[in-house]
């Protein structure tokens, strides 16, 4: 929402500088704090302030009339007043009646609720724990199975003694070679030593860097944002936040 000043002469007026000797008809409305009654009956404020120098600025004497905001746009746009000075807003309907000055003032909503402190591994926990980071975690493991499987493929044969055995051993095998070598901790324990099984660890090397750089990244910036976004995000969790302190 914009807070503005308003300052609109009469369609008669608006032709030609007040006159130094015309004394302008003002209107306003309490809204702090950009419009204050004192109790002397006078007025303060941030837009009576910028309205006073404005004033002085071009010499022109005026004073103030305290009417409603509907009475404070009919006057404007009868010309029963000079200028309305309030905390008001610009939207389209009005800009087609009236002539704003620039905004001095600009403000959104915000809704303050009683923060939740609990243990940071509850957050942590529960983050490793959600759908998106097991389907992450599923995924990964597809692939590893996959590149495994190639590499056996290529193996079983010819180099048995780390791939041999049954297909569920030997895959098994090459789903371990995939992550240690991911991993580049690299036990030794399993190595391809056929032309194809060494064209994929080649490969499978150079892919890893991106997946575990990824892989990290994603967690990384999931713990992060964990901490920064709010419990609210719509009119339900309000509810769920009013009904929990009831």
């Amino acid at each position: 929402m914009a807070l503005l000043l308003v300052f609109s002469l009469s369609s008669a007026e608006a032709e030609k500088k007040p006159d130094a000797q015309q004394t302008l008809i003002v209107g306003t409305k309490v809204a702090p704090p950009f419009v204050m009654k004192t109790k002397e009956g006078g007025w303060t404020g941030i837009s009576i302030d910028l309205w006073d120098q404005i004033a002085s600025d071009l010499h022109v004497e005026f004073r103030y009339i305290e009417r409603n905001l509907h009475d404070l746009l009919a006057g404007v746009a009868d010309g029963s007043l000079n200028a309305a000075i309030a905390a008001l807003t610009i939207t389209a309907e009005r800009e087609e009646l009236f002539d704003f000055t620039h905004p001095f003032y600009s403000t959104g909503l915000g809704i303050a609720v009683h923060s939740k402190k609990g243990s940071p591994w509850y957050t942590v926990i529960k983050r490793f724990l959600s759908a998106a980071f097991l389907k992450v975690v599923a995924t990964l493991a597809l692939v590893l199975l996959g590149v495994g499987a190639l590499v056996w493929w290529f193996e079983r044969k010819k180099n048995p003694a780390q791939f041999g055995g049954r297909t569920a051993k030997g895959v098994g095998s090459g789903f371990w070679w995939s992550a240690v070598t991911m991993t580049t901790v690299g036990y030794g324990d399993k190595a391809p030593v056929t032309s194809g099984g060494r064209a994929v660890a080649l490969v499978w090397m150079f892919v890893s860097i991106i997946v575990i750089s990824t892989f990290t990244a994603a967690i990384t910036s999931s713990l992060t944002v964990s901490k920064l976004e709010s419990a609210v995000k719509g009119t339900q969790d309000l509810l769920y936040q009013y009904l929990g302190q009831a």
